[in-house]
């Protein structure tokens, strides 16, 4: 090899070796900046929690009860899936004229990873949104909570969103299960506890036009049946539901005692 192509490979070499470190340095500064700023957080998803606070519910209600630790999942949750969240108890035949929560959103990049970010969204929801728990399950006057007004409520609301926070949507419902529905009938007088009953009650719903539209959603039920004291009765309600949420269109994702989310 000459001197000259010695001269040529040399260069060539130290050359790479510097795009090489340049490569190094610049992938160093992203590693830096991704864990000052965080992984990025897209849109999680928008999520009303809805909790029943009429008097059938109030044992249910005590703080670190079950309905507590539902909401605690809920808004934990929601956090660390970088998601937006509306909560509020539910007053007759609807959501109350104020959200307790309204729309606060957990989807800033915070932490050096995934996991960190998760934890840190998670850990920031929990100061700023424990405290009002227990104003969202304090006791009221209602007599009884219309779940299906409800429904329609939160549909109506997410009819207003932006398209990006239409993509994710899930209704959370901590309840037992029992409608209100005045003039139509009542749970314990004429349980819906047979097939023949449920077709009757959803039909007379359709003819009514009282399901609502929840295309798109993913519903969560908790403690659907709890507190209901005759067991096949609870078992009746749990049925009931499993039947009535998919032809709102939605998908019904548990209906556990407690929540299972997500």
């Amino acid at each position: 090899m000459t001197i000259q192509n010695i001269i040529k490979v040399g260069a060539a070499a130290t050359a790479a070796t510097l795009v090489g470190l340049l490569l190094s340095a610049c992938q160093a500064t992203q590693a830096v900046e991704t864990f000052v700023n965080g992984e990025p957080c897209k849109n999680g998803p928008t999520v009303w929690l809805v909790p029943d606070v009429s008097g059938s519910t109030a044992a249910l209600r005590k703080p670190g009860g079950l309905y507590a630790k539902a909401v605690e999942t809920a808004i934990t949750k929601t956090a660390e899936s970088c998601g937006a969240l509306y909560a509020g108890a539910v007053e007759g035949n609807g959501i109350n004229t104020a959200w307790t929560i309204d729309g606060t959103e957990f989807r800033q990049t915070i932490g050096g990873n995934a996991n960190l970010g998760a934890a840190a969204r998670a850990q920031k929801a929990k100061q700023e949104l424990f405290p009002k728990i227990p104003a969202l399950l304090a006791t009221t006057n209602t007599r009884g909570s219309d779940f299906l007004g409800v429904m329609r409520r939160v549909s109506e609301a997410a009819d207003s969103l932006p398209d990006d926070q239409r993509k994710r949507l899930t209704l959370i419902l901590v309840f037992d299960g029992v409608l209100y529905l005045p003039g139509h009938y009542s749970l314990y007088k004429t349980p819906i506890d047979t097939p023949a009953r449920r077709k009757k009650f959803i039909a007379r719903l359709k003819r009514g036009d009282d399901i609502p539209k929840l295309k798109g959603f993913d519903v969560y039920l908790a403690a659907l049946g709890v507190g209901v004291s005759n067991r096949e009765t609870a078992k009746a309600v749990i049925r009931l539901w499993q039947e009535l949420v998919p032809l709102t269109g939605a998908r019904l994702r548990s209906t556990d005692a407690s929540l299972r989310y997500p």
